[in-house]
């Protein structure tokens, strides 16, 4: 697991959005051009935002695929260069579909669909680093230090917590994806935990953990879970003639879409706004967090 620390400027007005997605898997007959287009779309029009990029950015290859791979080049230099320079072609694509979020990446995760080169390097990696982006590995957690912009004070006035992976295994149903999910990644705490893989698009709150306090006056402290499973840019069903894999699995389709997290700041007022009293100005600040999905079938397809 990497730990790492990010520091971000928050816009007291506007806040901050990140951008969570995934299983991209270019190269492959059910990426969908369109999807990813509209995912850009909505990135460049939302102020002050980021992304978190959970694995399977492109096709090439698979586990199965190189471990054949490995047997067939491990006698054959020349051969091994030429797949390299073929991946890499692939890989210069996907960076070309992904310049957008250049310097705009909290973090990079590897996943199944990856390739790696004969100096070690894997594809995962050089697209982390083409993005400037830190590279995540399989799991990771980050602490978002959120702070005022145009400071250079090391101390944030907010923090948030996230806790990402790839993801493994899957289920053929949306609530069994989503229990696998708090299984394999629930004894993680944090504000937010996102996993890709599984191609089920949703967010949850599983439950609430309560503390018994350490210091202080005797009492509690209660924390949420927040759960956002990410689905892909690639359809299950294509055209027929080339069925990909869901297809001939006779899985259900899922629609493309990405998680978003949304960070605001404001002021706690429960009481006042309750009583419908005015709000006080000079009340404490709070760190608001929403987790949603989006996507290109936000559109109601007209007859």
């Amino acid at each position: 697991m990497i730990e790492h620390i990010v520091r971000l400027p928050l816009d007291y007005t506007h806040g901050l959005t990140i951008f969570v997605f995934g299983d991209m898997q270019y190269g492959s007959t059910g990426f969908r051009e369109e999807a990813w287009q509209d995912f850009e779309a909505h990135f460049r029009k939302t102020k002050n935002t980021y992304a978190i990029g959970l694995g399977d950015y492109l096709d090439f290859t698979r586990p199965t695929m190189r471990k054949m791979l490995d047997s067939l080049c491990t006698k054959d230099d020349g051969f091994r260069a030429q797949v390299d320079s073929m991946a890499q072609r692939l890989i210069n694509d996907v960076m070309d579909k992904m310049a957008f979020l250049k310097g705009h990446c909290i973090e990079i995760h590897e996943g199944h669909h990856t390739y790696k080169f004969s100096d070690g390097t894997t594809a995962d990696q050089r697209i982390a680093a083409h993005l400037k982006a830190p590279f995540a590995g399989w799991l990771s957690t980050v602490r978002l230090a959120l702070e005022k912009p145009r400071t250079t004070s090391i101390g944030t006035d907010f923090a948030c917590t996230i806790v990402s992976a790839h993801g493994e295994g899957s289920a053929r149903t949306v609530p069994g994806d989503f229990r696998r999910q708090e299984q394999d990644m629930g004894f993680i705490l944090a504000d937010v935990t996102c996993r890709g893989h599984g191609c089920k698009s949703g967010t949850w709150s599983p439950g609430q953990f309560t503390e018994v306090r350490r210091r202080g006056p005797a009492g509690h402290r209660t924390h949420t879970q927040r759960f956002v499973s990410v689905g892909g840019f690639s359809g299950g069903y294509t055209d027929g003639w080339n069925a990909d894999y869901v297809e001939r699995a006779g899985y259900r389709p899922m629609p493309c879409r990405w998680g978003v997290i949304e960070l605001k700041i404001d002021r706690c007022n429960l009481a006042q706004d309750a009583a419908g009293l005015p709000r006080r100005k000079n009340a404490p600040r709070r760190l608001a967090i929403k987790t949603y999905t989006d996507g290109p079938d936000r559109y109601v397809t007209q007859d």
